[in-house]
């Protein structure tokens, strides 16, 4: 495995970092012991959880908690804006995944819209905590279904309105994938 920034769990064995304070979160799935959710997303401010004793058969973790259950942003503004791949919880426990197609957000404006979402009269995407996956051109998304057919590539990142650093076609090779597959 290549540089894992933080603790990843695969089959029950974990591998990466066991310990990185920048760590806020992590998106689980499998659960080892009865009563745990299919699929969970932890926010390390609330949830417990313990690298030495995985509950989980998979999971990633990852920084930064953009929103948290209690509607707080928890990332501060920047100008660095750039395509998003985040996950989030909603209030009904679904695990919903956005990819950008655009560098429209910065981490900060991600949580804004993500809060704002959830002010609305309907309740819009009724987020429950949301955590950044990764950003600028690892910020990709393909659906496979009988019903959908979608692959976005990260491609854009800007410091500011006047600092564009975007590469367009550019591709990354990905150290880490993430796949969500139905039952």
């Amino acid at each position: 495995m290549g540089g894992s920034c933080g603790l990843n769990i695969r089959r029950g064995k974990t591998f990466g970092p066991k310990k990185n304070d920048k760590v806020k979160g992590m998106l689980v799935s499998g659960p080892i012991k009865e009563g745990l959710p299919e699929m969970d997303l932890l926010d390390f401010k609330y949830d417990k959880f313990d690298a030495n004793n995985v509950l989980y058969k998979e999971g990633v973790q990852h920084w930064p908690i953009l929103l948290d259950r209690t509607s707080s942003i928890r990332v501060k503004k920047t100008d660095w804006q750039a395509n998003r791949t985040v996950v989030a919880k909603d209030w009904n426990k679904n695990i919903l995944v956005f990819t950008t197609e655009g560098g429209f957000f910065t981490l900060y404006n991600f949580g804004k819209f993500l809060k704002e979402s959830n002010q609305r009269k309907d309740k819009g995407f009724n987020v429950h905590t949301a955590m950044n996956m990764d950003g600028g051109y690892e910020a990709e998304m393909m659906i496979k279904s009988d019903k959908i057919n979608y692959l976005t590539y990260g491609k854009y990142e800007t410091y500011g309105v006047n600092n564009n650093v975007s590469v367009l076609d550019a591709r990354m090779d990905l150290p880490t994938i993430l796949g969500i597959f139905s039952k």
